[in-house]
């Protein structure tokens, strides 16, 4: 089968060698994957159906690989009937942080206290210190530790004209776990670690990792969310407090760069294996 491996231009270039790695593990299971880039995609409506043009051209891939956030190509594909990886609800929850927490408190999971602003310009604070971040971010960009007015001006700045959640800042911060979900099965769990005197422990950002144990409690919570939005490929990050883990956020297009530095498991492969049974 033919299949379109769909990253927006910046990411692709970031992530050169995953990409290059999917394309050569999907060939080894016996499908053709392309890589096409988010900004040549366009999506419409033509004689009453849904279409997709790329590079000018009407196309309809039997499958496609979705890693980027664009909501409205996932519905796209969906509404098309192309059996994407992963569907248009993990992209819509996976990237919106509060449809997050909501799916997780209905899960049963540990959420922290947050509220969301529509980017209005309206405000709510809580006791110092709180977190404000996007309800799209990624990668650690645009989260604040807000812990004094001088810091809530900034953040304010920054944010005010953006949908973002004030948050109480729960577990410990500078500390969190990632684990990666394939299938509907955790596969792996890594321990993520800030530099001294930071607050983010994002690997990308200077965090330092370290692998850990798959315990049963973060394989159940985290396996929980990915069957409940039929996810095939995830990472599902929980702080650390005393009564037990936390949920924080789910990645939907989740990196693997911790994963191929501190192990031998290749997700790329076994990602590919999975989708492959999938489309048999």
């Amino acid at each position: 089968m033919n299949g379109l491996l769909i990253y927006d231009r910046f990411e692709a270039e970031r992530n050169r060698w995953f990409a290059a790695h999917l394309i050569d593990e999907f060939a080894r299971c016996g499908h053709l994957l392309q890589l096409a880039l988010a900004e040549e995609l366009h999506c419409g409506v033509v004689g009453g159906r849904p279409v997709l043009d790329w590079r000018g051209e009407t196309v309809r891939p039997d499958f496609a690989v979705r890693r980027t956030p664009d909501n409205e190509l996932a519905r796209q594909l969906d509404d098309m009937g192309i059996v994407a990886f992963n569907n248009s609800r993990v992209c819509a929850v996976c990237n919106d942080k509060m449809a997050s927490y909501r799916l997780a408190a209905a899960c049963g999971l540990a959420t922290p206290e947050s509220w969301y602003l529509p980017g209005d310009g309206s405000e709510f604070k809580l006791p110092f210190p709180f977190v404000m971040k996007p309800v799209d971010g990624k990668g650690g960009r645009d989260v604040f530790l807000v812990k004094d007015e001088s810091d809530y001006a900034s953040a304010r700045e920054v944010l005010k004209n953006r949908r973002h959640i004030v948050q109480r800042v729960s577990g410990r911060p500078g500390r969190d776990m990632r684990v990666w979900v394939i299938g509907g099965r955790a596969v792996a769990a890594i321990v993520r670690i800030a530099p001294d005197g930071v607050f983010l422990s994002n690997y990308c950002l200077g965090g330092r990792a370290e692998v850990c144990r798959l315990g049963d409690g973060e394989r159940q919570l985290a396996e929980r969310l990915a069957v409940e939005l039929k996810a095939d490929y995830i990472g599902v990050d929980f702080l650390f407090d005393r009564d037990g883990l936390i949920f924080n956020e789910m990645e939907d297009a989740v990196g693997a760069r911790m994963l191929y530095d501190l192990t031998a498991i290749d997700p790329a492969a076994r990602f590919a294996d999975e989708v492959a049974g999938r489309l048999k």
